[in-house]
This record gives C-alpha cells, sequence and structure tokens, in this order.
C-alpha cells in the first residue's frame, strides 16, 4: 500500500498486443525506459469508475480519462502497438473491442518496449519503472483489485499500419461530438444525432455535469443522483400522495401518462 504495486516482466518484442481482465483498479503498461511508458486501465476517481489511457515522454504524462463504467464488473483492456501508432481499447466480452483512442507513435516509443507490467494505477510523478522505486500515491486505502488473464501476441498484420487516409484523420484537430451535430443547422441536437458518436451503452449508470470538473454526477438505473460508489444515492424523485420514491426496485417508473405531482427530496449533501 502507498508503493510499489505491480509485476513486471521483460518484453523486447515490438509490433504486440497486451491484453488482461481487470476488476476495479487496475492497469496494463508498456515501458521503453523510466521516462517513457503508457498505461490502459480503469481507476475510481470521485465519483466512481472511469477507463483511462495515459502516455508519459520524457517524464511528462497525459492522460485521457475516458467513460464511466460499472466499476464492480471485470473488463478486458488492451494495448495494441503498431509501427506508426498505438491504441487503447476495451471489451465487456473479450470478443467485441470498443476503441478508447489512437495515437500516432511518439519517438520516444521507437523499437521494442522493454518490459511488461500489470498493477495499479500510476501517474509520471510516481515514477514506477525508475530505480530505485519512488514512493507512489494512493487516494484511498480501502483500493484494491484484481488482473487476470494476461496475454501477450503479435499485433495482426493487416493492422500493423494506419495508411496515409488514417493518419491524416488522426492528425486532424478533433471536433466535439454533440458540436459535430450542430454544423450547417441552428437545431438542438437529439437523442437519434448524438448516440451513434458513443459506444453503447453497457452500463446502468450515466455521467452527468460539467467537463473536467472534479465532480461527476452519477444517474442510476432508477433515476437517483448519486455522487459516490460507497454511499447511498443523495437525492431523487418521489411521486403520488403519499409520496414514494419514482424509481424503485421492481416497480416500473410510471409513464407521461400518470400525470402525478412530483416532489424531489435530497439530503443535505444534494
Amino acid at each position: 500500500m502507498h508503493a510499489q504495486a505491480h509485476n513486471q516482466k521483460r518484453c523486447g518484442v515490438d509490433l504486440i498486443t497486451y491484453s488482461g481482465t481487470v476488476a476495479q483498479w487496475g492497469s496494463l503498461y508498456l515501458v521503453w525506459d523510466a521516462d517513457n511508458w503508457c498505461g490502459v486501465g480503469q481507476l475510481s476517481p470521485t465519483p466512481f469508475g472511469r477507463l483511462y489511457s495515459s502516455t508519459v515522454i520524457k517524464g511528462k504524462g497525459e492522460e485521457t480519462d475516458h467513460r464511466g463504467i460499472d466499476f464492480g464488473l471485470a473488463r478486458r483492456v488492451r494495448i495494441q502497438l503498431g509501427r506508426n501508432y498505438i491504441r487503447f481499447l476495451y471489451s465487456n466480452n473479450g470478443k467485441e473491442w470498443i476503441e478508447l483512442r489512437t495515437i500516432e507513435r511518439p519517438k520516444a516509443f521507437s523499437g521494442a518496449p522493454r518490459l511488461m507490467a500489470a498493477g495499479k494505477y500510476y501517474d509520471a510523478a510516481d515514477q514506477p519503472f525508475a530505480a530505485p522505486i519512488a514512493k507512489a500515491s494512493m487516494d484511498d486505502g480501502r483500493a484494491g483489485g484484481r488482473i487476470s488473464n494476461l496475454q501477450v501476441e503479435a499485433t495482426a498484420a493487416s493492422e500493423r499500419n494506419l495508411n496515409r487516409a488514417e493518419l491524416k484523420k488522426l492528425r486532424a484537430p478533433k471536433v466535439e461530438p454533440v458540436s459535430a451535430t450542430l454544423t450547417g443547422n441552428n437545431d438542438d441536437p437529439t437523442f437519434e444525432k448524438i448516440a451513434p458518436f458513443y459506444p453503447p451503452m453497457k452500463s446502468p449508470r450515466e455521467v452527468v455535469g460539467v467537463p473536467a470538473h472534479p465532480l461527476d454526477v452519477g444517474v442510476d438505473w432508477l433515476a437517483r443522483l448519486d455522487v459516490s460508489p460507497w454511499t447511498a444515492p443523495t437525492a431523487w424523485f418521489e411521486v403520488g400522495t403519499p409520496p414514494a420514491p419514482l424509481g424503485r426496485e421492481g416497480v416500473p417508473i410510471p409513464t407521461p401518462a400518470a400525470r402525478v405531482p412530483a416532489h424531489r427530496h435530497a439530503d443535505d449533501h444534494a
């Protein structure tokens, strides 16, 4: 706890695809040296789990936090190493893989990785692959996780290079998906227009709030607001006389035709 927490093995082979099953906290890493490495996995900042991918180049880290997840379920994560790209992916069933992001392969990641590693989450400041090992951070003493079914295989020959068109698309400025639906018209975005930009939602929980804000709010499958994976929901809607929660286990949510008065109930922390 609060220190090094990973297993590592010499690699020395280029153009590989490194996969593993992660439950709760856990990450996979490809390491070129102490200051140049990349990783993919999941972590649980406030209030709940997220998939993430990161690169550390010349000691400087860049992390991308991806979609919220059901932190209690195990899933596969993967780093795919090509000649001119690196791709981070995940899968909920081990068969269908969903891309988290793809980056152009940096010069600092030239040649075969020196190490493969699997273990806890690190950021660049932890210096987990330096010698001697630096003390690493741990935000929550309850943190724990499992990693299993590690697999290393050659990246398929058909997937070892991005062609010119794919590289051009990768280098193009990123456009926020919802904004893209508004190009050329003044209409508000609809669910049907936005949905194709996002992978199918397998989790019964959505993220709402301000992008990059330190506190996300979860909306669970019963339409309750939740700001922590460890406590009960903090706000919900009640309907009827006497009031009862709008969403209850085993009780369907009333249709709009019910037309009953709604009363908001929340505790002091909502």
